[in-house]
């Protein structure tokens, strides 16, 4: 099933029965036995990318954090995968706190990287139907209209007042790509 379904993260741990438990009278699997199937799983999930299929794509991502390296920025898509976001070459723009327009250029195990498109103006963000996302976005005083996919700002969310809903409320939108 693991392979089957590539989960973008999975934690692994070993199995400890607690005493006078159910669990507790079960057939113990031998250590060495345990080890390896941890091993296998640990193989298998540092083998996959999770993310190649976003490269190319537009995001909206939501800038929440400084990263560890004192330069990127960290933000999340509605998702909530990592994209880590290169600070604006004008020192006036302020990425922290901000939503934006994300071009991703290149993935890795954990995250997305890319670079700014335009800032989102939540005051003129309207959510059409059909599972699509009308907004204005602006940069350097600049405006510009833009209509992006669900799949492409990042759907899939579930929310009832989310814009990767369809008509029928079902959460279920078409997805290209």
């Amino acid at each position: 099933l693991i392979r089957q379904y590539k989960f973008p993260h999975l934690h692994i741990s070993q199995f400890y029965a607690r005493p006078g438990t159910p669990a507790a009278r079960m057939k113990k699997v031998q250590t060495q036995i345990v080890k390896a199937r941890s091993r296998e799983m640990t193989a298998v999930m540092e083998a996959w990318r999770p993310y190649d299929h976003y490269i190319g794509s537009e995001q909206r991502v939501w800038i929440t954090d400084i990263a560890a390296d004192k330069h990127h920025f960290v933000g999340h898509t509605k998702n909530y995968i990592q994209a880590l976001v290169p600070p604006s070459e004008d020192p006036n723009v302020e990425y922290l706190g901000q939503s934006v327009l994300f071009k991703v250029t290149s993935v890795n195990r954990w995250s997305m990287m890319g670079t700014v498109i335009k800032i989102w103006d939540e005051g003129e963000n309207e959510v059409a139907t059909g599972g699509s996302v009308r907004g204005s976005l602006t940069t350097g005083g600049i405006s510009s209209s833009s209509s992006t996919s669900g799949a492409a700002a990042g759907g899939g969310c579930g929310s009832e007042s989310c814009a990767c809903m369809d008509e029928s409320g079902s959460g279920e939108v078409e997805r290209s790509g």
